[in-house]
C-alpha cells in the first residue's frame, strides 16, 4: 500500500530533525520553568519532561514526551520511548498538579511506550506490588 501525498508528507514532518522538541516549546511558551525528576521509586526517565512553570503569570504544571533535538540527545531520551518509571513520574505531576490545584499543560508527542524486556519487566514488577 503505497502512501499518498499527503500522508507521506506528514510522516516527513514527524520525522524532521529540525522539529522542535518539547525543551523547545517550553522555552517559547513558559517564563519560568523548574524541572522535576523522578518517580520516587529510584528511576528517571529522559524521556518525560515534567516541572512547574508560568504562562503569561499563571501557574501551570508540565508534562511532555522528549524525543531529544540531536543523535545523542535522542539516543539518551531513548527516541521519546517512556519507559515504566517516565508514566510513574508523570502520574507523579499530575497527581501534584490536583494537590495544587495547578493546570496541567500536556504535550504528547511519542512512538509509543519502549517495548523492551526491561520495560516488560518492571511492568510486572509493579503489579506484584499492587
Amino acid at each position: 500500500m503505497a502512501l499518498d501525498g499527503d500522508a507521506w508528507e506528514a510522516v516527513l514532518a514527524v520525522r524532521d530533525a529540525a522539529r522542535p522538541t518539547a525543551r523547545n516549546h517550553r522555552q517559547a511558551m513558559l517564563d519560568y520553568f523548574f524541572e522535576l525528576r523522578g518517580d520516587r521509586c529510584g528511576r528517571d526517565d529522559p524521556a518525560i519532561l515534567a516541572g512547574l512553570g508560568s504562562m503569561d503569570g499563571f501557574r501551570v504544571v508540565v508534562v511532555a514526551h522528549q524525543k531529544g533535538g540531536d543523535a545523542e540527545s535522542r539516543a539518551a531520551c531513548n527516541f521519546g520511548m517512556p519507559q515504566p518509571w517516565g508514566y510513574r513520574k508523570a502520574r507523579r505531576v499530575f497527581a501534584l498538579a490536583a494537590r495544587l490545584g495547578v493546570p496541567l499543560l500536556c504535550l504528547v508527542d511519542t512512538p509509543g511506550a519502549f517495548p523492551g524486556k526491561e520495560a516488560e519487566a518492571e511492568a510486572g514488577r509493579m503489579e506484584e506490588k499492587g
